[in-house]
């Protein structure tokens, strides 16, 4: 049995994790589609960047992060203000999908915004990165075992 609620508090993390890493990625799309063109700014592999976005927005949290990294050095390597422009757009995203995530992965686990957020910053101070990027399965997890046994 518990290894049943595991699975099915995986499978909600990971369902979540793809809409999150697509609402991430088309984001980021238009800004570098869209957005970056308009100040006459265009970066090189931009079909790349956005695969990427969405390959590692699958990793919650340090997956955005590694794809800030690289869309601001590619932004560098086209100009300082290229690249200043990624970062805070990316920052700025990353930002906001703590909310994002802590919403959608709280619709599909039956849980509050605010429980999540405090459990992933908890998380974070605690077990560092790896914490944060835990946190929503493990609490996940655990809340399924209290509502089994009836004491939530």
């Amino acid at each position: 049995l518990r290894i049943t609620l595991f699975g099915e508090a995986f499978r909600q993390i990971v369902a979540a994790q793809f809409w999150i890493a697509a609402f991430n990625t088309l984001l980021t799309a238009l800004f570098l589609l869209f957005v970056l063109p308009v100040w006459g700014l265009q970066l090189p592999y931009t079909p790349v960047l956005i695969t990427f976005t969405f390959v590692a927005g699958l990793v919650p949290i340090v997956g955005n992060l590694v794809c800030n990294v690289v869309i601001t050095i590619v932004g560098l390597s086209v100009s300082p203000l290229a690249a200043a422009a990624c970062l805070g757009f990316l920052i700025l995203i990353h930002k906001a999908e703590y909310v994002i995530n802590a919403k959608v992965v709280g619709r599909r686990t039956q849980m509050g915004v605010w429980e999540l957020l405090s459990v992933m910053f908890v998380a974070e101070a605690v077990f560092g990165p790896a914490g944060l990027v835990a946190a929503p399965l493990f609490y996940a997890y655990l809340k399924k075992e209290l509502v089994a046994a009836r004491l939530v």
